[in-house]
């Protein structure tokens, strides 16, 4: 296959799936583009891929799923016979039926999974796997990009190409919803607005992003905590900080190698 450029796209609040899905499509050796999807009013510069190109697609696991957000932009997105490596990356605990969601999501829009991976990230909640993904965990991604860019370079058709053995089941496990708020410090906010242009659901007013989160809108990314300059968007509530710790001691750190899943050859 003559494939000439690959698109890294991600749904990535924290930036876990974004570092991933790059360093992925970095090992490919191919021309780079981005599809950053993340952010409620995210723009398209085209969402129609063909074959001879690749996508490389990066979305974070929460309660063994991809989020419903997410799933719903990926759709958005249509190949033909567009070879696909799928990723997500989950925080410490597992990735359930994430992966396979994804893939099922993506071959049902015209795109063909031709290699995926599942990576350790440092987890939303709590103090679990905080140092993750490491530099040997990105690099382990660019390996399964180098993978993949042989494969596809060694294959005449996307059709010769085995699809990548990944864990899960269907019907994919019920979602489990436990939705914490972060809350908002209004002497702290300086008023930047960057919660509000950056939460992934506009769960955040625009007009006035010193007001509390929608609850029934938020997801609990965090993303707003991570991106707010003055610490204004917080966790520093009880509840919170009752769960986290709970969450942490029971998930734990212990090492979790990476998953890849990539066929050897055609």
């Amino acid at each position: 296959m003559n494939v000439k450029q690959v698109t890294a796209i991600y749904f990535s609040a924290t930036d876990n799936s974004k570092k991933i899905a790059l360093a992925v499509a970095g090992g490919m050796g191919l021309a780079l583009a981005e599809a950053d999807i993340t952010a409620n009013d995210f723009a398209l510069d085209r969402n129609c891929f063909t074959r001879d190109e690749a996508v490389v697609v990066g979305a974070p696991v929460y309660s063994g799923r991809i989020p419903e957000v997410a799933i719903e932009r990926f759709k958005q997105f249509t190949g033909d016979g567009t070879p696909a490596i799928v990723t997500v990356t989950y925080g410490n605990r597992a990735y359930d039926d994430a992966l396979l969601e994804l893939m099922d999501t993506l071959s049902a829009n015209g795109f063909v999974p031709v290699a995926a991976g599942a990576f350790v990230g440092r987890h939303t909640w709590g103090e679990i796997a905080v140092d993750r993904p490491t530099a040997e965990d990105l690099s382990e991604a660019g390996q399964l990009g180098r993978q993949a860019g042989a494969l596809l370079e060694q294959a005449a058709s996307v059709d010769e190409i085995e699809a990548p053995a990944v864990k899960g089941n269907r019907p994919y496990r019920e979602v489990v919803k436990k939705r914490l708020v972060p809350h908002i410090d209004k002497e702290a906010c300086i008023l930047c607005g960057l919660c509000a242009q950056l939460c992934p659901t506009g769960a955040i007013d625009r007009g006035d992003p010193s007001s509390e989160a929608l609850e029934e809108r938020c997801i609990s990314c965090f993303r707003c905590v991570k991106v707010c300059p003055t610490g204004a968007r917080h966790t520093n509530f009880e509840e919170y900080e009752t769960f986290a710790a709970a969450f942490t001691e029971r998930i734990g750190n212990a090492h979790r190698p990476n998953e890849r899943s990539c066929p050897s050859g055609v």
